[in-house]
């Protein structure tokens, strides 16, 4: 995500190529638009089975450590922690078949994108322009990406409704034994309450009601 926040302030303050290769091939500003045109048009399932918003966030990330070079296109070797593949390596890790060890759908970049570029105000949602950010606006940024963390899953987790960021999560198996232990919903809804405030008292979820 921080490499998404580095890239949209830089090329919406023109520091990257302006050119129609780099727009094409590199560029990030344009993909929340294009990635929310394919929602609409093919819906969400269809994201789930394309990657390649994360490719290119990959080949633009190498593109900006190791420089790039074509006949339309200069790009300088820039290096830096954050885009250092020996840093990071598990992110161009391959698997037995040389493929990406881990892809990203492009649903999810979607939702990268959005949580990156659009913010929720009480008036509503609002577009943000990275040119009208100065740097140390981006380093609440990068401060706020600091709390996000994320670890495999062994077991089906579901995500109930609740506060935005500070859903309930729970895995599958605790709320079927939840189920069997309390026939009735009233019951249930309590007693999942109860998990949620025990073991995610970070959590918000909606009232018992809700």
């Amino acid at each position: 995500m921080m490499r998404v926040v580095f890239l949209l302030f830089a090329e919406e303050r023109g520091l990257l190529p302006q050119s129609r290769l780099f727009a094409m091939g590199y560029g990030i500003s344009d993909e929340l638009d294009l990635l929310d045109a394919r929602q609409k048009e093919e819906g969400e399932q269809s994201l789930d089975a394309t990657f390649l918003t994360w490719h290119r966030l990959l080949a633009t990330s190498q593109a900006l450590y190791r420089g790039a070079s074509f006949e339309d296109l200069r790009l300088p070797e820039y290096g830096g922690s954050l885009f250092d593949p020996t840093r990071f390596d598990f992110l161009i890790a391959c698997d037995s078949q040389d493929a990406l060890a881990i892809t990203v759908s492009d649903r999810v970049m979607l939702e990268v994108l959005r949580a990156v570029q659009i913010a929720q105000l009480p008036g509503g949602a609002r577009r943000i322009s990275f040119r009208d950010i100065d740097v140390e606006q981006i380093g609440y940024i990068y401060e706020g990406l600091l709390g996000y963390s994320c670890e495999p899953a062994e077991e089906i987790i579901l995500s109930l409704t609740g506060g935005a960021g500070s859903e309930p999560e729970v895995p599958l198996a605790t709320l079927e034994k939840l189920s069997q232990a309390k026939p009735t919903e009233v019951a249930l809804t309590d007693a999942i309450l109860a998990w949620v405030k025990v073991n995610q008292p970070a959590a918000k979820p909606r009232s018992a009601e809700q």
